[in-house]
């Protein structure tokens, strides 16, 4: 399965609160487009939490020509997606979201401005880690030490 669902059928999900999609090797996209060129607008109304864990060919969220709308969203955890580059890259709209968390226990998460910088921060950083040969960490997380690492660059 390459994908979940089309972008006609997500119009059916309207009590959909939680979305957790782990430990899929094959899938490309959540959302694949039906095809139709057409612009409409996608919107998931109640979706507050958005779990992709262990994706390890997913490269975006979804694809399409659409306006994505999750109104409700206040939580995405973003965790082993090494080959996602961006969340969405049409018009995304999400005013309740304010970081994206590595972990379900990543308290500070990490926000660029919106879910497409911050998923494409990641992405870049993902792919520089990769490189890294040793790393020894006493007493702080990995995500502080990356982050400020990312503030001393900038």
């Amino acid at each position: 399965m390459s994908e979940l669902i089309t972008s006609f059928k997500v119009q059916s999900l309207v009590c959909l609160v939680t979305m957790r999609i782990r430990e899929c090797e094959v899938m490309r996209e959540v959302v694949a487009s039906d095809g139709d060129e057409a612009s409409y607008e996608i919107v998931f109304r109640v979706l507050k939490r958005l779990e992709l864990h262990c994706l390890q060919n997913l490269t975006s969220f979804c694809s399409g020509n659409y306006t994505l709308w999750c109104p409700s969203l206040e939580q995405v955890t973003l965790s082993q997606c090494p080959r996602m580059k961006n969340f969405y890259q049409g018009e995304l709209i999400t005013p309740k979201l304010h970081k994206v968390q590595s972990t379900e226990t990543d308290f500070w998460g990490r926000w660029a401005g919106d879910l497409n910088a911050t998923v494409e921060q990641l992405y870049k950083e993902a792919k520089d880690l990769h490189q890294l040969k040793s790393l020894i960490v006493d007493s702080c997380g990995v995500e502080e030490i990356v982050s400020k690492s990312v503030e001393e660059s900038d």
